[in-house]
């Protein structure tokens, strides 16, 4: 049921962006700080509530792409597990099972926090799902021979959506703080 109410305000989200619009400026933007400026563009501009997004928008939308990124690979784990015969393959897709599932977590307290405008709680959830995608990764590279994860792509696509929501938050704190600047009384000393 939980899970149910997520995915139905995930779907309204896209109400709230017809007041402004994001212009391929603010994705450019974005995505010329981010370390693959393709899969960010093609990651944004393919979402068609990006259009009609602003900044705050465009992160709630980010972090809806990487959590239909990380179901998709949950969903596609319990046939790639009953494929494999080798225990240690087994064992450790098996681990990342569990690690997506934890990151799925972490990235939808992310998407409550963004909607609630708690930027830094965002940062700390995303910084908390990524983390787990990423032992997930490097589970093929220790206890036991060097190996390439069968979801070695989405591994690397969740770390990269993750970096461009990383890059928003940043922008929207540094806006958050600014914004509060200005709208806080300066006093300045009086001297007598």
């Amino acid at each position: 049921m939980a899970s149910l109410k997520f995915f139905i305000s995930l779907a309204m989200t896209s109400l709230f962006f017809s007041g402004s619009h994001a212009d391929s400026a603010l994705i450019d933007g974005i995505c010329k700080r981010s370390q693959d400026y393709n899969f960010c563009s093609t990651s944004l501009n393919n979402d068609p509530r990006s259009a009609n997004a602003d900044l705050k928008g465009l992160c709630l939308i980010s972090i809806s792409i990487t959590i239909m990124q990380i179901q998709s690979t949950l969903d596609r784990i319990p046939g790639i597990l009953g494929s494999l015969t080798d225990p240690l393959g087994k064992q450790r897709l098996g681990a990342c099972q569990n690690d997506y599932s934890t990151s799925l977590g972490s990235f939808q307290n992310s998407f409550t926090s963004a909607s609630a405008h708690d930027y830094w709680k965002t940062f700390d959830s995303v910084k908390d799902g990524t983390n787990h995608v990423i032992d997930c990764h490097n589970s093929y590279r220790t206890g036991g021979p060097i190996a390439t994860s069968p979801i070695d792509v989405d591994d690397n696509n969740v770390i990269k959506l993750s970096e461009i929501i990383l890059i928003i938050v940043d922008d929207l704190l540094k806006g958050s703080a600014a914004s509060a600047l200005l709208k806080s009384p300066v006093y300045l000393p009086v001297h007598r």
